[in-house]
């Protein structure tokens, strides 16, 4: 566990863990918001997220839940799930 000195605060920080920060399109109309500043820009890293398969993400929670045969219980969940939005379709 490492610190981090914020003014007069100390603040414990994981060595397991990470910082995300979001912004904002400054040139869509959000009032308030202001460009990135260089010195910041150049500490961070662009990053692209996607929605993850949805049978991979059932297989993991199950997994961590420490439930019997996750890989499974994961493909019958997304059948059904499946199933059920292909009926429920208006």
């Amino acid at each position: 566990m490492y610190g981090v000195r914020r003014g007069r605060v100390q603040v414990a920080v994981s060595l397991w863990c990470g910082v995300a920060g979001t912004l904002n399109p400054v040139a869509r109309g959000y009032g308030g918001r202001r460009a990135l500043p260089a010195a910041l820009r150049r500490l961070t890293l662009a990053v692209c997220a996607r929605v993850p398969p949805a049978a991979l993400l059932a297989r993991r929670l199950l997994a961590a839940r420490c439930l019997p045969a996750p890989q499974l219980l994961a493909e019958d969940l997304h059948a059904v799930f499946a199933l059920a939005r292909r009926v429920y379709v208006v």
